[in-house]
């Protein structure tokens, strides 16, 4: 590898080959590389901020917490990257391609991620808030403990991605695809899913209440354990589902199929003495709490600060 510092602030290097250089301790902010190779490049801790890098391949480089706030990375190729804490917040990445990359603790904030593809991306823990997925490929990815409240996903493919622990409230799940997709103790608190295809996806203890989902393929989901209450159901196909152990005497199903449903059951006291009653027991929440309207804010404020944003607690989980 090349060992080569450079500063290049504002500089004109399209299309330049600067595969498996060292550019620890680079300036690279307001630069054009669009059409550059920086494929293998070491790069941790980069600053790229500004930065023009549309169809730039950076693949196999390790761009660890690399600030790229606020650049332009359209059809770039970030495939098989080292990403883990880098910084993407307002970012255009529309038409590129993260296979593969580690962005454990990411910051993508406010980006545009339109039809990027992020098949089998580690991106656990990282921040999604307000992001726009649409027409994202995100077939078995992690993004167990994400944080995305207000994040886009209209389009978008998530068949068998792991969405485990995350805040997915107010999200809006428009026409994507999620067949075997796990929302486990995920929050989907007001958000919306038309015309989502998730047959088979597992919704077990996630928060959905009043989510919205209308004529949506929900065959064999399993949804036990829920919490439904203020959602609705429209023209949904639910032939299979499972709501056992669900709190659904707030759910309103219109015109859904139900065919071989399993509803939650009443518990009746088997033996006992005369009148004797079962005790009241309070449920503890087991899903992920939705971000608050000020941390929502301050998920958003890093477009503009330098320092990398600690996400309310995705591991905590409460009403």
């Amino acid at each position: 590898m090349t060992d080569q510092r450079i500063v290049a602030f504002r500089a004109e290097m399209a299309g330049q080959d600067l595969s498996e250089t060292d550019l620890r301790n680079s300036d690279l902010s307001g630069t054009n590389i669009s059409r550059a190779n920086l494929s293998s490049v070491t790069a941790p801790h980069g600053k790229m901020q500004s930065m023009i890098a549309d169809g730039t391949v950076f693949d196999e480089s390790d761009l660890a917490a690399a600030d790229f706030r606020a650049s332009s990375l359209q059809r770039a190729s970030l495939a098989a990257c080292e990403l883990e804490h880098a910084l993407f917040c307002a970012c255009n990445i529309a038409g590129g391609s993260l296979e593969g990359s580690n962005l454990q603790h990411a910051n993508l904030a406010g980006a545009k991620l339109c039809a990027v593809d992020f098949t089998g991306a580690n991106l656990a823990h990282a921040n999604l808030a307000e992001a726009d997925l649409t027409g994202a490929t995100l077939d078995s990815a992690d993004l167990s403990n994400v944080t995305a409240p207000g994040a886009v996903f209209k389009n978008a493919s998530l068949i068998g991605t792991n969405l485990r622990l995350a805040d997915l409230s107010d999200c809006d799940f428009s026409h994507a695809q999620g067949m075997a997709a796990c929302f486990e103790r995920a929050s989907l608190r007001g958000t919306t899913f038309k015309a989502f295809r998730a047959d088979g996806a597992v919704f077990e203890f996630a928060d959905l209440r009043e989510a919205r989902l209308f004529s949506s393929d929900l065959k064999k989901a399993n949804f036990v354990g829920a919490d439904l209450t203020g959602a609705m159901a429209r023209n949904c196909q639910l032939t299979e589902a499972d709501f056992f152990w669900a709190l659904i005497e707030e759910f309103v199903l219109d015109a859904c199929t139900v065919l071989k449903v399993r509803y939650p059951e009443k518990l009746e006291i088997a033996y006992g003495p005369k009148g004797i009653q079962a005790p009241h027991v309070t449920p503890i929440p087991l899903y992920r709490r939705a971000a608050t309207a000020e941390e929502r804010r301050a998920l958003l404020a890093l477009v503009l600060e330098k320092k990398p944003l600690r996400s309310h607690s995705a591991d905590r989980p409460n009403s």
